[in-house]
């Protein structure tokens, strides 16, 4: 979503705190996330876990991830590789996610069927076999795995790491079954089976983050998830960012602006990217001014700078992968070409 982990405080801070049109949310102003990307880890207990014990992970993905591990032991932090030992909440989250998508695209899918992919089809159809009883003891699951195993295994640490992909990205297989059919050697029974490391924490509402931590040897990302406590959100950035900053070479921001896939030689496709780029950054100028006001209203001032910051101008944003760079002329930003990576999230 961001290129940078700071860049991801500054887009969280311009989202998070209260708002009366959703009773469901957080009554509290949220902490200073930009200032929380400058604290060390010294003391912070970390575990890392490679598979939760049940996931199937290729190899490479295992070293990558483990070899990023341990480099928070260089950071000051205490790092032990475990699994956390709860249950595998594969089944009853299939229930939850498909019958929430279902409930708000099963009548859009009525009505314009060609409108819908074959995998959000399927889930639709999964959800309407799903009875009220079951999809409520799939919510009652979710409690008990979180009471009974989520929250005391983070009594005794302060960080999760694990993969965030269980593999390198995949090519686009169309129709309900996409994806690899195996990982390591193991079957894959549903598309949930190649995301086993981020969707329990949609279901307990924890803070994660993503950082980059190497390739694979077909030049693949591949990504370290950082997984924090109940509202340790600013911990989970400080360790992002430490992390970000203690990448080889002159920055971790450089070393993925850098890399390029092997092959992007479409004129159309490479089109699409110059223009989503343009987006991309227009978007990293209306959040830098949005943060500046924000900044500039609690402190009560009176008057407003009118602009970014020249440092802020062209901004750190684009979250799209645009081998080779892109050309953006958009309205007050100089023609300029300018290579783009993927980032903290």
């Amino acid at each position: 979503m961001t290129r940078t982990v700071r860049d991801a405080a500054l887009l969280l801070q311009a989202m998070a705190g209260p708002d009366e049109r959703d009773p469901l949310s957080i009554d509290n102003q949220p902490e200073d996330y930009l200032a929380a990307c400058d604290g060390d880890l010294k003391g912070l207990r970390v575990v890392y876990s490679a598979d939760f014990g049940y996931a199937a992970v290729d190899k490479e993905v295992r070293a990558l991830t483990a070899a990023a591990a341990r480099r928070f032991g260089d950071l000051g932090a205490r790092v032990e590789e475990r699994d956390p030992g709860w249950p595998d909440p594969g089944d009853f989250h299939k229930v939850i996610y498909e019958v929430s998508v279902g409930s708000r695209q099963v009548d859009r899918a009525t009505e314009r069927p060609d409108w819908i992919e074959a995998t959000l089809m399927q889930m639709i159809e999964n959800a309407r076999r799903v009875s009220a009883i079951e999809h409520g003891k799939a919510l009652l699951a979710r409690s008990t795995f979180y009471q009974q195993h989520v929250l005391p295994f983070f009594q005794t640490c302060d960080l999760l790491l694990t993969p965030q992909m269980p593999l390198g990205a995949w090519s686009k297989q169309p129709g309900p079954h996409e994806g690899p059919r195996e990982i390591d050697g193991r079957p894959m029974r549903s598309m949930f089976d190649r995301l086993p490391f981020t969707y329990p924490f949609n279901l307990t509402g924890q803070p994660a983050a993503t950082v980059p931590c190497g390739f694979t040897s077909e030049g693949l990302p591949v990504g370290l998830q950082i997984v924090g406590r109940w509202h340790a959100d600013g911990q989970v950035l400080r360790a992002a960012a430490g992390f970000e900053r203690s990448s080889p070479g002159r920055s971790s921001a450089r070393r993925w602006t850098e890399h390029r896939p092997g092959a992007w030689p479409a004129p159309k496709m490479r089109r699409a990217g110059q223009a989503l780029s343009c987006v991309n950054r227009l978007l990293t100028l209306g959040l830098q001014r949005a943060a500046t006001l924000v900044r500039h209203a609690e402190r009560g001032r009176a008057s407003l700078p009118t602009r970014p910051a020249a440092g802020a101008r062209h901004g750190r944003l684009p979250a799209a992968w645009m081998p080779g760079g892109a050309v953006c002329r958009a309205p007050g930003v100089r023609k300029r070409r300018r290579p783009v990576q993927p980032g903290a999230c």
